[in-house]
């Protein structure tokens, strides 16, 4: 690893829990509607460098999964729509 991509992480590491409870707490409050990670950026005003690696952490930890639906980005793209899982709608995060 890098020294610069260390020196990143130590910076943002007392903000990481924070960008995890923000996406995640936004896709849970839009239901079954979920969240493309472009409306994340959108409603929480954050970059996509910041949405897509803290979107990965929760997919990764089972608390959100793709939905199966897309809708399109300003750009006219498809992007996943993400929804939270049962699991994680018990409180549990």
């Amino acid at each position: 690893m890098r020294a610069t991509s260390i020196q990143a992480q130590i910076k943002v590491a007392p903000r990481v829990p924070t960008y995890k409870s923000l996406v995640f707490n936004l896709i849970l409050a839009r239901g079954e509607h979920g969240a493309t990670d472009q409306e994340i950026q959108n409603v929480l005003m954050m970059s996509g460098d910041t949405v897509r690696p803290t979107r990965g952490k929760l997919l990764k930890d089972g608390l959100i999964y793709d939905s199966g639906k897309t809708r399109k980005n300003e750009n006219d793209n498809d992007c996943i729509v993400w929804v939270a899982s049962t699991i994680s709608q018990t409180g549990l995060f």
